[in-house]
């Protein structure tokens, strides 16, 4: 896709690596979104980004707000599904001194430390149901209150969450609430898996071949691989984090070795 000027090489949406048409429109819409948002605004819309696993949606995350007036302020990611219940209120909502027997000092929350920036729920889908009243509030009221504390204090957060499971069938089945999915959707942004966008295997293969060859290492594709990778991204059903095959081969004076898609990670939109 030709470029408008010089500079645009420099755009954090130049981070997504590929040509094909679904990667050229999602860099297009990242910046449409990213020109939405500025400092203070209370109505700043929330991003829900839809895909499968390995897709980059944390990457996705970081671009966008790369891309907008809260570049300069603190970018903080939640993984949803990595925290137990009791410690993701604590660590999202913050706590008083004394609040419980652990809390010897006062700590903010991530809500309160991403005020001027960016707070990114990654596997929302997997917030209790009690927490998902308290960030419904905080969405909004704008406003959070630590635990053991009775004031209030504003923040100024652009919220972005993250699925894999659509958020619509688990409302359904009473696993999520109705009016903080309305809420999380405002923008709806999905994040297209490896194959539905084939033409950019090679660049991305090429872009982490490289990456090995900064560390003294010499990588190279056999025709083979490239072959296979195509065939397993198109069968039905398939995963670019399940079904790409061990597709690299060493070259050196020692003997070729064969490496997996662990190691190459070319499902990846980026390192």
């Amino acid at each position: 896709m030709a470029r408008s000027s010089p500079s645009s090489h420099d755009h954090p949406t130049e981070r997504l690596m590929g040509q094909s048409s679904a990667t050229n429109a999602l860099r297009l819409q990242l910046r449409h979104l990213a020109a939405f948002d500025t400092l203070g605004n209370p109505h700043a819309p929330t991003v829900l980004l839809l895909g499968d696993t390995g897709t980059g949606k944390g990457l996705i995350a970081r671009i966008l707000h790369d891309s907008g007036p809260r570049a300069a302020g603190p970018f903080l990611e939640v993984n949803c599904a990595a925290i137990p219940e009791t410690l993701l209120e604590a660590e999202l909502f913050g706590f008083e001194a004394g609040t419980f027997t652990d809390a010897k000092r006062t700590k903010p929350g991530l809500w309160e430390v991403a005020s001027g920036g960016t707070l990114f729920l990654d596997e929302v889908a997997e917030l209790p149901l009690p927490l998902q009243s308290k960030l419904l509030k905080v969405i909004e009221d704008k406003r959070v209150r630590r635990l053991g504390a009775v004031t209030e204090r504003v923040v100024d957060v652009k919220l972005m969450a993250a699925t894999q499971p659509e958020l619509a069938t688990l409302v359904q089945a009473g696993r999520f609430r109705a009016d903080l999915y309305h809420r999380l959707s405002v923008v709806l942004l999905t994040v297209p898996p490896l194959r539905e966008r084939q033409e950019d295997i090679l660049v991305l293969a090429r872009h982490f071949l490289a990456q090995y060859a900064e560390i003294g290492a010499s990588f190279r594709f056999c025709s083979a691989a490239f072959r296979l990778i195509a065939l397993s991204l198109t069968l039905s059903g398939s995963h670019p984090t399940t079904c790409i095959p061990a597709s690299a081969f060493l070259t050196s004076s020692s003997p070729a070795r064969f490496f997996s898609h662990s190691a190459i990670k070319v499902c990846c939109l980026s390192s």
